[in-house]
């Protein structure tokens, strides 16, 4: 009696698993467009599950807003400051822009991150966001419009890490989406 695989299992086998990749933001075409794959290295096919660092500040800065895409599906996450001795800046305001994965804020020791929202709609529906999440970082989050939504916040958690929430504006909204780990999610958490 002859044994045939399946097809649908051997394809299965055979398929590579697909990994989330790593892109820097290079602003190379000067226009600040966080939506444009140009503006990365190397430069995706995809906003879904990849991670994207962002390294530059003030005039190349990555941005998000109604004049450019205004309204980014993105699934991975976004990482504001992960070189030592540089700042990362993202400045959002306009469009919906859904982020699955979480926005990190200065996240190693000796990085400088910044997060400015003027308007817009945020999500992080399952995620969380943190600001200056080691020690010896520095991190902030400023709001003055727009709306943002997320499962939970935590800031400056680790001594020596300094970070810093301002709200002037707008709606922030902690949801309860992610019971994991218990008692964090729906949480502001601001020190250790």
């Amino acid at each position: 009696m002859k044994k045939i695989l399946p097809v649908a299992v051997l394809t299965m086998v055979l398929t590579p698993i697909a990994s989330a990749a790593n892109y820097q933001w290079t602003n190379i075409l000067a226009n600040n467009d966080f939506g444009s794959f140009s503006n990365w290295n190397p430069v995706p096919v995809t906003f879904e599950t990849n991670r994207f660092d962002i390294n530059l500040m003030g005039a190349n800065r990555a941005e998000i807003t109604t004049n450019l895409h205004a309204s980014l599906p993105l699934s991975g996450r976004v990482r504001l400051g992960t070189q030592v001795g540089k700042m990362g800046e993202l400045l959002i305001s306009g469009g919906t822009n859904i982020f699955g994965d979480g926005i990190q804020v200065a996240q190693f020791g000796g990085t400088t991150g910044l997060l400015t929202m003027t308007g817009g709609l945020v999500a992080f529906p399952s995620n969380f966001t943190t600001i200056a999440e080691s020690a010896n970082c520095v991190g902030a989050f400023i709001m003055s419009e727009g709306t943002f939504l997320g499962d939970r916040i935590t800031a400056a958690t680790q001594p020596s890490a300094q970070g810093m929430i301002v709200i002037t504006g707008g709606n922030l909204l902690l949801s309860v989406s992610d019971p994991s780990p218990v008692s964090t999610s729906g949480a502001l958490r601001l020190g250790n």
